[in-house]
């Protein structure tokens, strides 16, 4: 499917939104952990227009991994494809910084048989947001050149480290 930019910019302001609406800090790190979409654009530009920072989860990492960078990166909230919470739910019991994950229906099961009430599914908190205007947000946030996002970049001998993006 193609698409241009200003379709995905407008599917920023409705996420941003249910992103406030969520009540991460103003400074979060939210984490993303899933495939290439146009879910996971919106946040790329949703997440750092909203003042937080972005923290790109790397799917194919060793669970360990996983959970170090999560934990690292000191998540407040995690957006996870619905095909993907295998990897992830066995990690929660040990991430108590974590108070959020946010399944995106990417067309796969949704295993929310943890339990864990952190976990709400995407489309119940867009439906409950609204749009969001950014344009001062952002203005602000650039003038500041505050931390925009972290990339986790494994290594082959012990624990990934992050890059900072602003």
């Amino acid at each position: 499917m193609r698409t241009t930019y200003r379709e995905p910019g407008a599917e920023t302001r409705r996420p941003a939104g249910a992103l406030d609406r969520l009540g991460p800090s103003e400074d979060a790190r939210v984490g993303t952990f899933g495939w290439n979409s146009a879910r996971h654009l919106a946040l790329y530009f949703a997440v750092p227009s909203t003042g937080r920072v972005l923290h790109t989860i790397n799917i194919r990492c060793f669970p360990e991994h996983i959970r170090f960078s999560i934990d690292h990166a000191e998540d407040e909230a995690v957006f996870v494809d619905s095909s993907l919470p295998h990897l992830l739910a066995p990690h929660l019991p040990h991430l108590p910084r974590l108070r959020h994950v946010v399944v995106m229906d990417d067309g796969g099961a949704v295993d929310d048989a943890s339990g864990d009430s952190r976990i709400v599914r995407r489309e119940d908190l867009l439906d409950s947001a609204d749009e969001i205007d950014l344009r001062d947000r952002v203005a602000d946030e650039w003038r500041r050149c505050a931390l925009r996002g972290l990339c986790s970049t494994p290594h082959l001998k012990g624990y990934g480290r992050d890059e900072r993006l602003t």
